[in-house]
């Protein structure tokens, strides 16, 4: 059943036009670059709650 699904789904994306595409991708680009920083969510307090943790990770400089 759920690959029947993902092909019901990816045969939907395949079957829209390429102009309904860009136009659909157009809407988003225009609703996002509406949006300033100061209208997104405040998050007080944000990462002031927890136990540290020690983060170990591989570095080196690349020459």
């Amino acid at each position: 059943l759920p690959s029947k699904l993902l092909l019901l789904f990816y045969s939907q994306l395949v079957l829209l036009p390429m102009s309904q595409q860009s136009q659909d991708t157009n809407v988003a680009a225009d609703e996002l670059s509406q949006i300033h920083l100061k209208e997104l969510v405040k998050r007080p307090g944000y990462g002031t709650v927890g136990k540290p943790i020690k983060l170990a990770c591989n570095y080196f400089p690349l020459i």
